[in-house]
């Protein structure tokens, strides 16, 4: 089903013919056109007809701007022929807020002005862009990632294994290899950066468990 706008232009075409012979022939008098709007005839859309060339008529008029979403109008043609009078419905349309056309420019996307979490896609795109152009053309292998896992798993085993808490002075340490020389300490706080309380008995130097 055709769709117009209120306020657009309409055309329509129909034929009249011998009603003996089929053959394309004038109408007795001009053939008038009724708009019926949701099944009630509709006098404030005013349609025009004229005959273009023998048993070819033209329908000319403008959807009225009081249409809405959602009607629905059949056109209805009378015309009398070597003396027979006829009706037909000769066209039936929709009327909505926007054409099709207009819908699909609306959904379509302008890279420079659209904005995606407040920023436009063009400039969206080409940070992601900056990102991605850091990573490397050829990925590293399974193989040679499974290798990084395992050195960074033993990395971590032995930093654990050199690292205390110290009860005394609420503190994580971490000592060089043999024990000797502490490298490095850390205050323990709380979540809110509170002090924090060890447990009763808690060992004066405790590593960290693997």
């Amino acid at each position: 089903m055709n769709i117009y706008k209120p306020s657009q232009a309409y055309y329509g075409l129909f034929i009249t013919s011998d009603p003996d012979t089929g053959d394309a022939l004038d109408a007795d008098s001009l053939p008038t056109a009724t708009a019926v709007k949701n099944g009630v005839d509709d006098g404030s859309f005013t349609l025009t007809v004229a005959n273009i060339d023998t048993g070819r008529y033209k329908i000319t008029g403008t959807i009225p701007a009081g249409y809405v979403a959602g009607n629905v109008v059949q056109i209805v043609v009378s015309a009398t022929v070597v003396g027979v009078a006829g009706k037909a419905v000769v066209d039936r349309f929709g009327i909505d807020t926007k054409l099709a056309s207009e819908v699909k420019n609306d959904i379509l996307v302008d890279p420079a002005t659209d904005k995606i979490d407040g920023s436009n896609l063009d400039a969206a795109v080409s940070a992601v862009k900056t990102k991605t152009d850091n990573l490397p053309a050829n990925p590293a292998s399974e193989t040679t990632l499974n290798s990084v896992g395992v050195i960074c798993t033993e990395n971590r085993r032995l930093v654990k294994n050199k690292m205390t808490i110290n009860s005394a002075t609420k503190k994580l340490e971490l000592w060089n290899d043999s024990g000797s020389a502490l490298l490095y300490s850390w205050p323990l706080t709380d979540i809110d950066g509170g002090a924090i309380s060890l447990p009763s008995g808690y060992p004066a130097n405790r590593g960290i468990p693997s």
